[in-house]
């Protein structure tokens, strides 16, 4: 997950849209990325959906800076080559984490 929190923190856009130029002791972000991805991967998605909306609900990011972050997540994911099946099972999670955060937006 570190290299998805220097790839979103470097983002010029994202970054500044969640309010995380920088890392801290407490790093909200990876905190958050972490609990998504291993609840995902302990097949409990509805509680990394909850957790994930939490923390970016709050933030209102709009449709492009949400894809950014899940390619950020997705790409970290992908470089550490965790296999199609796990890989799938995160990037369902990020598109129900889109569909609560951005209602009445399509699906990419």
């Amino acid at each position: 997950m570190e290299q998805a929190c220097r790839a979103i923190r470097a983002d010029p856009r994202l970054g500044p849209a969640l309010g995380i130029a920088r890392a801290t002791a407490r790093d909200p972000l990876k905190a958050a990325l972490t609990m998504l991805v291993g609840e995902t991967l302990a097949r409990r998605a509805e509680r990394a959906v909850a957790g994930f909306v939490a923390f970016v609900g709050p933030h209102r990011l709009t449709s492009d800076e949400y894809d950014r972050l899940a390619h950020y997540v997705l790409s970290a994911a992908l470089a550490r080559q965790v296999g199609p099946d796990r890989l799938i099972l995160i990037g369902t999670t990020l598109t129900s984490v889109r569909a609560a955060v951005l209602p009445g937006q399509p699906r990419r």
